[in-house]
């Protein structure tokens, strides 16, 4: 930018200087004020033009720079996120065991059904979060029998087992550790 301003001031006194000298010796010999005065004013005008359409590129690549940047704020803030809920996701799993240990399915219930909803998000998502289609749909396919023995635990349909939920559960917490560092580390690649 430094640079446009040094060019646009050059231009400046430039045009100035060269209206002056074109124009001089019309209004030194003939005294033709009217016609010195346009010369002038018409090499005024297309520096001023010139100047112009410098200022306006600069301005443009300024304001291109400024997008740029905010995309990858976003994006950034975006990843961040991510990361956030996935490790939020890793603490639950140990909330949810907890709770299966001490027999509170109700709330071991609503706790699982969070993580399957977070887990189909993810799944809709797989490009982004950086593991295949097939890892996480197990892993869905898993909880969503695990929310239907949990049910029934807590209609008393069913007197329930939690080793296979809490196996499970051991399952889908290393790759959700996988999750956050894929994500953790498309954010080094891009900087």
């Amino acid at each position: 930018m430094k640079g446009k301003s040094a060019i646009t001031w050059t231009l400046i006194i430039g045009g100035l200087i060269l209206a002056f000298v074109l124009s001089s010796p019309l209004w030194i010999d003939k005294f033709e004020w009217g016609l010195s005065i346009s010369i002038a004013g018409s090499i005024i005008s297309t520096s001023a033009l010139i100047i112009a359409v410098i200022e306006i590129n600069g301005i443009k690549e300024a304001n291109d720079a400024i997008q740029q940047a905010v995309l990858e704020n976003s994006n950034a803030i975006h990843r961040i996120g991510n990361v956030y809920d996935v490790a939020r996701l890793v603490q639950m799993i140990y909330e949810i065991q907890g709770m299966v240990n001490a027999e509170k399915w109700e709330m071991a219930h609503l706790r699982m059904l969070e993580l399957f909803n977070m887990l189909n998000i993810i799944n809709s998502n797989v490009e982004e979060y950086g593991i295949g289609i097939r890892d996480i749909e197990r892993h869905i396919k898993n909880i969503s029998s695990d929310l239907k023995l949990l049910n029934k635990a807590i209609n008393n349909y069913h007197i329930l087992s939690p080793v296979d939920i809490l196996d499970h559960l051991d399952e889908v917490s290393p790759l959700l550790t996988r999750i956050c560092t894929n994500l953790k580390t498309q954010g080094n690649d891009n900087q």
